[in-house]
């Protein structure tokens, strides 16, 4: 596989996004955790992250050319979708296993990251 092949470049640029999102959910769980539900907290982290992740896939993964109303409701409908893994995948590691969510993000981010690149290469990003 060579290194610009978009499956490399999607776990790249996804691995940043992942690391930016799970830093601005720590900062923000260590600053908030007695005052709101972790799940209240993820939220929180991924509304500020999720224009920059759009952007990080726009530019350097998929190179896209599409306008950006239409892409930009095409991302944000996949990113619910993985916000939903990850929040069943928090809930399940939390409540079912009894992780911190500090640690259970990481499992539950790996689930979404899958399906964000099959969304993202077949839907939002396609080429026709």
């Amino acid at each position: 596989m060579r290194f610009n092949s978009p499956l490399i470049t999607y776990m790249i640029v996804g691995c940043a996004n992942a690391l930016f999102g799970y830093l601005t959910f720590l900062f923000l769980f260590f600053l908030l955790k007695n005052q709101l539900h972790y799940l209240v907290i993820l939220t929180i982290s991924n509304v500020l992250y999720l224009p920059i992740s759009h952007f990080a896939f726009r530019v350097f993964a998929f190179k896209s050319k599409a306008k950006i109303l239409g892409e930009s409701l095409r991302y944000y409908a996949v990113f619910s979708l993985c916000i939903l893994l990850n929040y069943l995948g928090m809930l399940l590691f939390v409540s079912g296993f009894h992780m911190n969510p500090t640690y259970a993000l990481i499992f539950a981010s790996s689930m979404s990251m899958m399906a964000g690149y099959l969304g993202n290469n077949l839907f939002t990003f396609r080429t026709p």
